[in-house]
């Protein structure tokens, strides 16, 4: 009978692992696949907000987070939760007097929680920025090899890589201590709470036979039972404390993702050409940024305006940084002036859908 129930926990038990893990993963699959899609329709001026190396960073290092982060919950929460309300209800049946500790260790250790992972959030934020950094220069050098080596800067690249290494590793390192400093006073204050219930119960059942009472005598057997089911109190508390610390150093990474998920897209919508549509290409006092500005503190484009009609051959020319790049992208209908307007023969690119645009363009 006993091994038919442990053979039928057994099998419950590998089911609701099975389940929980699926379920994480096929969560983290649809977040992964709909942030690659996400990314594909970003309007160009959007997307320059955000650099190379932080989109990177968050489809691969903060969906991972986020990854580990479902999993502890899924697998170690509610399965504590229950372990941790079964123990306490087990202490409370064999000694209600010695199970009143309960009532103060549980608030202590859940204020250092929150006071632990509260000023450990800053350093996960700061840990999120400084990964960005260090992939852009890894990515700049990775890229850039030929350049670097020519101009012999590889001690350089490798000193800015270690500047924003070091900060990663110092601020990583102090959100991590103060987190774990939570678990190690967990299993300090539980280890505590046994000495003074030992002391407690040696010190009533004293009493009780000097004053001849066996009201509130404790049996040594509950003593013992008592002790083991503060065992699991401790460990399914930690398994909760885990899940908490993992959906705690996430919170960062799911506002970075969710930014993602947040910034426009191009608009889908519009009509065609007509047959009777004639290509020429019109600037109307385009002016475009990047969100940035040049050292007179004007746009990279400011105020441009031309006609290109049938036939015709437009040269432009200028020193790098001068925009001939972001005219071609606009023209290319990559990205939206900030003011003005951009004619395609005589229509503008909310009037017509940007994938039959297009087509009409050749860069």
């Amino acid at each position: 009978m006993i091994v038919g129930v442990v053979f039928v926990g057994f099998v419950f038990r590998l089911a609701a692992r099975f389940f929980h893990v699926k379920s994480a993963i096929n969560i983290i699959y649809r977040l992964r696949n709909d942030l690659f899609i996400k990314l594909q329709w970003i309007e160009d001026g959007e997307f320059n907000k955000l650099s190379v190396s932080s989109v990177v960073s968050r489809a691969t290092n903060d969906s991972y987070q986020y990854q580990e982060a479902v999993l502890a919950f899924f697998l170690f929460f509610f399965e504590s939760i229950m372990f941790t309300i079964g123990a306490l209800i087990f202490c409370v049946f064999i000694s209600p007097i010695l199970s009143s500790v309960f009532v103060v260790i549980i608030p202590v250790i859940l204020t250092v929680y929150f006071v632990s992972n509260k000023k450990a959030q800053k350093y996960y934020d700061k840990n999120l920025e400084e990964i960005d950094s260090v992939n852009r220069v890894m990515r700049e050098n990775i890229a850039g090899t030929k350049t670097v080596r020519s101009f012999r800067i590889q001690e350089y690249q490798s000193s800015r890589f270690d500047v924003h290494n070091i900060t990663w590793y110092k601020s990583i390192f102090k959100g991590e201590m103060l987190v774990y400093f939570g678990f190690i006073f967990l299993f300090f204050i539980f280890n505590f709470a046994i000495i003074i219930i030992l002391f407690f119960a040696g010190a009533l059942n004293y009493s009780n036979q000097i004053n001849s009472s066996t009201t509130n005598l404790i049996n040594i057997q509950d003593i013992i039972a008592f002790a083991n089911y503060m065992i699991y109190v401790v460990f399914s508390m930690f398994g909760i404390s885990m899940a908490i610390v993992y959906i705690n150093r996430t919170k960062p990474c799911i506002n970075r993702i969710d930014e993602i998920m947040k910034i426009k897209t191009e608009s889908t919508k519009g009509g065609k050409f007509s047959e009777k549509f004639i290509p020429s290409l019109e600037f109307k006092n385009v002016s475009y940024s990047y969100g940035i500005h040049n050292e007179e503190g004007t746009n990279i484009i400011d105020n441009i305006s031309f006609k290109v009609n049938p036939g015709e051959i437009l040269g432009i020319i200028g020193p790098t940084g001068s925009g001939k790049s972001t005219i071609v992208s606009l023209a290319a209908n990559l990205c939206e002036p900030e003011k003005g307007t951009i004619e395609f023969g005589g229509y503008t690119s909310k009037q017509i859908n940007s994938k039959h645009l297009r087509k009409q363009v050749s860069v």
